[in-house]
């Protein structure tokens, strides 16, 4: 019998950077994630979120383009960029460190955005009926 090693939360998103060819982009978005927004890791979950202006392309999101200090933005945050999750991310709602009106991802990096109420997200990943 073979035993196949799993990787935890943390160990996927390294394998998915890497599969994109992308590591050297990993500590930026972790470490803007972690000084702005939430990097959270434990054995059954990865979140990497930070707070965005939602009307910004999400080219520039995705990027962190409107990081960059001559950048031009209205300086509102109404939304969580869910950059990368893995695992148990109903968590997200109970770690984010305050709500903001919108959550917003884009699944393996396909074109659509998914935008979500908070309060709806957290009413769907908690089992919360209306």
């Amino acid at each position: 019998m073979t035993d196949t090693f799993t990787p935890s939360p943390f160990g996927e998103m390294l394998n998915f950077y890497a599969e994109q060819s992308a590591t050297d982009s990993i500590w930026p978005y972790m470490e803007v994630c972690g000084r702005t927004g939430l990097l959270y890791s434990d054995a059954t979950t990865f979140i990497m979120a930070r707070p965005v202006d939602s009307s910004l392309p999400i080219e520039d999101l995705n990027s962190l383009r409107d990081t960059l200090p001559d950048y031009k933005t209205s300086g509102l945050t109404d939304a969580w960029h869910i950059i990368y999750a893995s695992g148990d991310i109903s968590q997200f709602v109970d770690k984010a460190p305050y709500p903001l009106p919108n959550v917003m991802w884009q699944r393996n990096g396909e074109s659509s955005v998914k935008i979500f109420s908070f309060n709806k997200l957290k009413k769907r990943t908690h089992g919360i009926k209306t």
